[in-house]
């Protein structure tokens, strides 16, 4: 849609601004706030979705009373901070800073969800983070500059171009005017004030943005969040179907966080599935993910017993199946569940032909090979069923139908982009799995 008419007809909706919202004396099931990072050439569609978003209050007024949906919003050649209630009558600005998003972008997003909780307290809370995303890397600082959220880097394509090649770092909450965004580490630590902020955890930390359902991502933030909801592939440049989402919630606002998920992903299949054919968004269940890392990580304990005995037949099967395992347009993610599967197949392979492997080995070894090998096999079928139950719904359109709702950083040797970026080290998976030396050794 064209810019000034998105402008246009959300103006219409505006109520009056300078009005300061008060605490309200009702608690309401849902506040939900989604915190438009649009600093960038998103923000044409940071006006579509606002306008979809009043819409749907504009529609269920019956039941508008018991969710909060609130906005702040950076946009771009505007040195201020908006922020507005939708309601059923329209946008109502309330608690607008005079200063601009993007300059501390962990302490922006505390700060905007400690006014959440005081002004609109509620049974639950959703975050959702509106902007480009591209997964588990993050941004290299400036060389010289000692700023931990200033951020360097350069663009040879369009933002709205699908990621593959054209972006050498990472993050979630890009600001063009500032240079900045959000690393993962500062997602992490901002997650653990917002819990401590709200007593609890965050119910759902949404993001609208590309490459973001990541089990990196989601181990990440685990302790501090009951569900992520995120799309392993790139985005449409609209986004969520806002007003399908939140009539779905309007009509049910006691409706609980895991089914306001799959609502989310639901709304978001039935929107896109005629439209694209690569488009994917799930619901995952942070409680459950422990769990998978802790099985991902005995998988991997396996493998490198088994290479100690057949290391070239070992590291040819786990390069055979990331090869086959369905890769995002982002070459260095891949689905995790298919990557299993592929890994599954190439080490029932190795069964069938484990006379031949274990000849190469000594007698005293073969009891130790073929009981290594059978328990991988177990620990990888339990490991698809603990991925299935985590993800708690997923879509993928028909050119990604392998793709389960959960993607593993496994950059590919074949590719110019293959060197593990060097943010990685310092996530979190990284430091508690055996992962990073896996794949260094295995590309």
């Amino acid at each position: 849609m064209n810019k000034a008419l998105c402008r246009g007809l959300l103006l219409s909706f505006v109520l009056y601004s300078g009005f300061v919202c008060m605490s309200y004396a009702q608690r309401v099931t849902w506040s939900i706030l989604c915190y438009i990072q649009a600093d960038n050439n998103l923000d044409a569609q940071a006006y579509a979705n606002i306008r979809d978003m009043v819409e749907a209050f504009k529609k269920n007024k019956s039941n508008a009373s018991y969710v909060n949906m609130i906005i702040q919003w950076d946009q771009p050649r505007n040195n201020k901070t908006w922020r507005y209630l939708v309601t059923s009558s329209g946008l109502v600005e309330c608690g607008s800073l005079s200063t601009e998003m993007g300059i501390r972008p962990e302490q922006e997003l505390i700060d905007a969800m400690q006014w959440v909780a005081t002004s609109f307290p509620a049974e639950h809370y959703a975050l959702i983070l509106w902007n480009h995303g591209s997964g588990i890397e993050d941004y290299k600082q400036f060389k010289g500059v000692d700023n931990p959220f200033i951020y360097s880097y350069s663009l040879t394509g369009s933002w709205l171009t699908p990621p593959g090649f054209l972006l050498d770092d990472r993050g979630i909450l890009y600001d063009d005017t500032q240079k900045t965004c959000l690393t993962n580490q500062g997602l992490a630590r901002a997650c653990k004030e917002i819990a401590r902020i709200l007593g609890k955890k965050l119910d759902i930390l949404g993001m609208d943005a590309c490459l973001m359902a990541m089990v990196e991502v989601a181990y990440q933030v685990q302790d501090w969040v009951d569900y992520l909801v995120a799309s392993e592939e790139s985005e449409p440049a609209e986004g969520w179907p806002y007003e399908s989402i939140l009539a779905n919630l309007l009509k049910n606002p006691t409706m609980s966080s895991k089914v306001l998920s799959q609502v989310i992903v639901n709304s978001y299949g039935i929107f896109y599935h005629k439209r694209f054919s690569w488009c994917t968004l799930s619901a995952i269940d942070l409680a459950l993910c422990d769990r998978v890392v802790k099985q991902f990580n005995r998988i991997l304990q396996k493998l490198e017993s088994n290479a100690r005995l057949t290391p070239k037949d070992v590291k040819d099967k786990i390069i055979k199946a990331r090869r086959a395992a369905c890769a995002m347009s982002y070459n260095s993610y891949v689905d995790m569940y298919s990557f299993l599967q592929e890994l599954e197949k190439q080490n029932r392979r190795v069964v069938a032909k484990s006379a031949k492997i274990i000849d190469r080995v000594s007698s005293s070894r073969k009891k130790s090979y073929k009981k290594n090998t059978s328990t991988l096999l177990n620990y990888i079928r339990l490991e698809k069923k603990y991925l299935a139950q985590m993800v708690v719904r997923s879509y993928a359109g028909t050119k990604i139908k392998r793709a389960r709702g959960c993607s593993l950083y496994y950059p590919h040797v074949r590719y110019s982009s293959s060197a593990i970026h060097s943010s990685y080290y310092e996530t979190r998976f990284a430091k508690d799995t055996k992962w990073v030396s896996f794949i260094t050794k295995n590309r």
